[in-house]
């Protein structure tokens, strides 16, 4: 399901919501004809700020397409010439290159490192990508802002060189760490805020569509959209992530009351159970959450 995502403006040194859609490619790169150098991505936890990184990636791979007019989902950010407009696309995860600032040290460490072995073929990569990232336009994905921490001197965002000026930089972050990163000339950058799904209904029920018997799915999908305005659920249904385990628990017969503490606990029960699948309660509950939980108990003591 495609994003929904707003403009920012900066504003005395900070940025701010407007009331302008992002519904093209060409919204997030480009501003008055010309393109963003250094764009961030806001949004809170479990927005789909990494899955967008990721999209972008995919759609840099695959081949054009001329979108269907009868597919209304496929008429935002069917724009996939501009993201294939880039000569490379790199995509970092910067929590696994934590106090390492140099972007092009970072491309090292996490691709060209782990594409070749023998230090001859390293050189020989490194010399490439020095030459491709002065001359070509790149993209750069740097997924991740908030899990990332600077050397502990003036270097608080991952930079480039100067000769690397053709390179966009494109970071995902939640929006906390924008208000403790001091960022020189804040003017110079762009921001988008992504709030969510844009039709998490929709999602909602292709998600249970996978879920329960077709012959039973306009019946649970009703009984559904009565449950979730009974619940008042409707507000966390933007979030990928609250909207999934919103959905999944529904469909196990699992009512919720409204409670965020009660569907993280959803999702954390439902992440130990994948690490192990026996259960155990607990004897006696540190949080009032957990009492019911079944998989929590055992990695919780260990």
């Amino acid at each position: 399901m495609p994003p929904k995502i707003v403009h920012m403006c900066e504003d005395n040194g900070v940025f701010k919501k407007t009331e302008r859609h992002v519904t093209q490619y060409k919204d997030v790169f480009f501003k008055d004809d010309k393109v963003n150098p250094r764009i961030f991505l806001q949004g809170e936890a479990g927005s789909g700020k990494t899955t967008f990184l990721a999209k972008l990636a995919l759609e840099w791979c695959r081949e054009s397409h001329v979108s269907s007019a009868l597919d209304n989902s496929l008429l935002l950010f069917n724009d996939v010439d501009v993201v294939q407009s880039f000569v490379f696309v790199f995509h970092i995860t910067l929590r696994n290159s934590v106090k390492q600032f140099d972007v092009y040290t970072l491309i090292i460490e996490q691709i060209i490192n782990s594409i070749y072995s023998s230090q001859e073929d390293r050189e020989k990569a490194y010399k490439l990508l020095n030459e491709i990232m002065k001359r070509e336009r790149c993209l750069v994905l740097l997924d991740g802002l908030d899990e990332w921490t600077g050397p502990g001197d003036h270097h608080n965002l991952p930079t480039l060189v100067v000769e690397q000026s053709q390179c966009v930089l494109l970071f995902s972050t939640r929006p906390w760490k924008l208000t403790v990163v001091k960022i020189m000339h804040l003017d110079r950058y762009t921001s988008v805020h992504l709030e969510g799904i844009n039709k998490p209904y929709e999602f909602s029920r292709i998600i249970l569509s996978c879920l329960v018997d077709k012959d039973e799915l306009e019946l649970k999908y009703s009984a559904f959209e009565q449950y979730i305005e009974k619940q008042e659920l409707g507000e966390l249904l933007s979030s990928p992530m609250m909207l999934s385990a919103i959905v999944c628990s529904y469909a196990e017969g699992i009512e919720l009351k409204g409670s965020k503490c009660e569907i993280y606990t959803l999702l954390v029960e439902s992440l130990f159970k994948k690490a192990n699948s026996n259960t155990c309660t607990f004897q006696q509950s540190p949080f009032p959450c957990f009492i019911r939980t079944e998989y929590i108990s055992q990695i919780w003591n260990n």
